[in-house]
């Protein structure tokens, strides 16, 4: 599961994406949902990183729920490299998706996001 998102004048398109993958069988699906929330808060890096994590974990929880037995990964468009803007947030991201009982996945693996981010144009 990954969400990405991108900030316009009025409003931030959010866009999550659950990847059904089999790498023993060679195969792979994504499902994609995109919204629209016209909220300033999200002008705020922080702000639109947690609200992105925080769609992700629902949609994790959300799955899990109704498909007890799967592995589901979390990933998250925050790296901790030097030139990473959001590297101040990866202690407390890892923090709250490991504590929902979900591996994470930062930047350069967390590939899903990088899909929902083909969505959120």
């Amino acid at each position: 599961v990954g969400s990405d998102s991108m900030l316009n004048s009025n409003y931030c398109t959010f866009s999550c994406i659950v990847a059904v993958h089999s790498n023993d069988l060679g195969i792979a699906n994504y499902y994609f949902q995109k919204q629209k929330l016209y909220e300033k808060r999200y002008h705020q890096l922080e702000n639109k990183i947690l609200k992105e994590i925080e769609i992700s974990i629902n949609t994790a929880n959300y799955l899990k729920s109704n498909i007890p037995k799967s592995i589901i990964e979390v990933h998250v468009d925050i790296g901790d490299k030097d030139k990473n803007a959001t590297r101040y947030l990866v202690d407390n991201a890892k923090g709250w998706v490991k504590g929902m009982g979900y591996e994470i996945k930062i930047k350069p693996d967390s590939w899903a996001s990088s899909v929902a981010d083909w969505h959120t144009k």
